[in-house]
């Protein structure tokens, strides 16, 4: 009887550990618009390959004023699995709250280097994240 409980707790504790990481690595905004205040945001290349060394993103300023929000030369990454978008891990997670400034009709380009990840870029799809926006890209072998 003893055994039996013990392999219960077990297989709970086990349960709970899967929810928690579930939910702390589920990104916090599963849609996100390609498009938002006259923003676009886009990729470099829609399909990278897996030894790729890094992801670029391309910030479109459709609108008729300068558009100044954060730089700093990384962006967020996020892996869809299971219908779900979870947060991919980068090794520091510090994000430089540098100016980006984009002139009325011009485009900007930024990039995360792939070393920086703390984990590896599988095949599948994925998304960057920016200033409220998100746009799709896939990774393959």
């Amino acid at each position: 009887m003893k055994r039996i409980r013990v392999i219960f707790y077990m297989v709970v504790a086990l349960f709970l550990l899967v929810l928690f990481l579930h939910v702390i690595n589920r990104a916090p905004n599963q849609e996100l618009p390609r498009t938002l205040d006259g923003m676009e945001l886009t990729m470099e290349q829609e399909v990278y390959i897996n030894s790729t060394e890094k992801i670029v993103i391309v910030i479109h300023n459709n609108k008729e004023t300068e558009y100044t929000g954060a730089g700093g030369g990384k962006f967020p990454i996020d892996k869809l699995f299971a219908g779900s978008w979870y947060k991919v891990p980068f090794k520091n997670d510090t994000f430089t709250a540098d100016a980006l400034g984009i002139p009325p009709g011009e485009t900007a380009l930024m990039d995360t280097t792939v070393s920086e990840l703390d984990a590896e870029l599988t095949p599948g799809k994925y998304r960057a994240r920016y200033g409220g926006m998100a746009v799709p890209f896939e990774v393959m072998e």
